[in-house]
């Protein structure tokens, strides 16, 4: 038997975890070969442009200011080798007083018509300088690349290719990478699809970065006032406005790391942490909504925090089968989790709706005393959590109900504060909670369906886990998060129908979310903490329903919107597929 290294070394050792962001840095390697454009590549992307109904113009915008000319002939030429001919380049300099660095972009000037070139006699600032690029724009669409980074060839390609798929597409974005002073392409950052509230914990959507222009002018172009963050001031802008927000699953942008840089060193500009949460708080305003973004564990990235709409009642939806942790203790995990709420809760207009099976042992009858209790009495013979839920949000009279196992202890003590704030924003229908299990592993941070079916993401990663640019610690959507605490308004869960008895044990909960997600959005949010024991109340020996649950929704397994389609379907680490995609698979 051949037995692995890596199989001898502990799962949470310094070395293993060295050892996997090799064989990451391998994959993506490996990524980038499969994905080389050759003569074959280019012949098949120019058939393509040669076929497209619309080719529309695309101006690249670039500010520069003391530019390394090294790194800027670099971003120059990579505009000169794109693939897509119909682009010009907006390059306006803000006052750098470089002759070596006026002549180099008057020799590109003279080389190429399509690029365009201003000399400011004042520095103006970022916002300024890239409005007067704007001023020099005739393309339907703006293009924003810095003057240090670098387009893939096939960049404006994908980005025709994408407003030749969705007409109504007002802001494009793509995945990026970044790349070293010499050349070397690493980190890359497989993004999901539009995710509102992701954007407003960190610009995701920042490179590549295309914005219809005739929005842009609509929104007020760039404001001077968020200088360093200027750009994710627009694209919170224009995204609001935006009729579309559209994906290209791609890596189309190539992020220089320099010490200088917030690529390479983000604690290198604090001041554009400042000007980033100004701009979220501006969105927020702009909404009509009360908050404001406040720090996060990780440098230049942000955790809004929004006014309550009032003190709406709330009602926490349990189904119990009022088990003993151990036998013969005197303790019930019902018992626990009510001691937590009531002692660790600060949010305290809420309802407890008990769903309970008529065996309520006479010991915990007289303890469950003291809590205000609406009792349901499950009567049916076969156990099925689905009708137990129903049978409790149908008892329930809040406004919003959280369904919880009773297998769970508060962490957060504003958990349902967290939880409840996120129905301020418009188009939001429901809001999961992060658990962890007893040893401070990661139960639930969101699920993705992915080729195997629902997966939770990160499942028993360490409670302080990053995860791809820090989505286990951040806000963000995903298609369904976990009914074993999960918020909703009690009218949608009605509305669409509550959870499905078919599914009698397990699924229920994301099949609930996929009909779900036609009322609105799912937000999951690390900021609301609980331990989780699991599925103490179920059983054993239940047979899986995944056969039903992957037949019912085939058309969003293995294609969720809120994951990457180069990662892998069977990883919920969101590591890299192992067979790397072609371009052809994707054009």
């Amino acid at each position: 038997m051949r037995l692995r290294l890596s199989k001898l070394i502990p799962a949470r050792s310094p070395l293993r975890r060295r050892l996997a962001r090799l064989k990451s840095r391998q994959a993506y390697q490996r990524w980038i070969r499969r994905r080389a454009i050759g003569p074959q590549e280019r012949d098949f992307l120019t058939e393509r442009i040669e076929a497209m109904a619309h080719t529309p113009l695309f101006s690249v915008v670039m500010p520069t200011y003391k530019s390394d000319l090294r790194f800027l002939s670099r971003a120059i030429e990579s505009v000169l080798q794109q693939i897509y001919p119909h682009w010009e380049l907006c390059i306006v300099d803000d006052g750098s007083a470089m002759p070596a660095l006026e002549t180099l972009l008057r020799g590109y000037a003279e080389t190429d018509s399509r690029v365009k070139v201003r000399v400011l006699a004042a520095n103006g600032g970022i916002a300024a300088a890239s409005n007067a690029a704007l001023d020099m724009a005739e393309g339907e669409f703006i293009a924003l690349l810095d003057h240090d980074d670098e387009l893939a060839p096939h960049a404006l390609f994908a980005m025709a290719d994408a407003v030749n798929r969705h007409p109504a597409a007002d802001m494009i974005y793509s995945d990026e990478d970044k790349i070293s002073p010499r050349g070397r392409r690493f980190e890359p950052f497989f993004k999901p699809d539009w995710s509102p509230e992701y954007m407003l914990s960190c610009m995701y959507t920042c490179h590549l970065g295309v914005y219809r222009r005739a929005v842009v002018e609509a929104v007020g172009r760039f404001r001077s006032a968020f200088d360093l963050a200027q750009d994710y001031d627009l694209a919170l802008r224009v995204s609001a406005a935006a009729r579309a927000v559209v994906h290209v699953p791609d890596v189309l942008y190539h992020w220089r790391v320099t010490p200088q840089s917030t690529s390479g060193n983000p604690d290198a500009k604090p001041a554009a942490e400042l000007a980033a949460r100004r701009a979220i708080d501006a969105a927020i305003a702009a909404k009509g909504l009360c908050g404001r973004a406040l720090p996060s564990a990780f440098r230049g990235m942000h955790r809004v925090s929004l006014d309550l709409p009032g003190k709406p009642l709330v009602s926490l939806v349990i189904p119990s089968a009022a088990r003993r942790i151990a036998p013969g203790a005197e303790r019930w995990y019902l018992l626990d989790l009510l001691r937590s709420i009531s002692a660790r809760s600060t949010y305290k207009n809420v309802e407890i709706v008990l769903v309970h099976n008529g065996d309520i042992e006479p010991k915990l009858a007289a303890e469950l005393a003291a809590y205000p209790i609406r009792y349901v009495h499950y009567t049916a013979a076969l156990f099925n959590i689905a009708d137990k839920l129903n049978l409790g949000v149908e008892a329930a009279t809040g406004d919003y109900v959280i369904l919880m196992n009773d297998d769970m202890a508060v962490v957060e003590p504003a958990w349902i504060e967290e939880m409840l704030m996120w129905f301020s924003m418009p188009g939001v229908a429901g809001v999961g909670a992060k658990l962890l299990f007893p040893d401070d592993t990661v139960q639930h941070a969101g699920v993705l369906l992915l080729g195997v079916g629902p997966s939770h993401v990160y499942y028993k990663a360490a409670k302080d886990y990053a995860g791809q640019v820090a989505g286990a610690r951040l806000v963000r959507n995903y298609s369904a998060v976990t009914g074993a605490c999960l918020m909703t308004r009690r009218q949608d869960y009605l509305e669409v129908g509550g959870f499905d008895p078919f599914f009698r044990i397990n699924y229920n909960d994301i099949d609930f979310c996929m009909r779900l997600l036609k009322r609105g959005r799912i937000v999951f949010t690390p900021y609301a903490l609980l331990y989780h024991y699991e599925s103490v109340s179920k059983g054993e020996g239940i047979p899986s329903e995944l056969p039903q649950f992957n037949a019912r929704w085939r058309d969003m397994v293995g294609n969720d919107p809120m994951y990457n389609r180069h990662l892998s379907q069977n990883s919920g680490f969101m590591d890299l597929a192992p067979h790397p995609r072609r371009l052809q698979d994707d054009y």
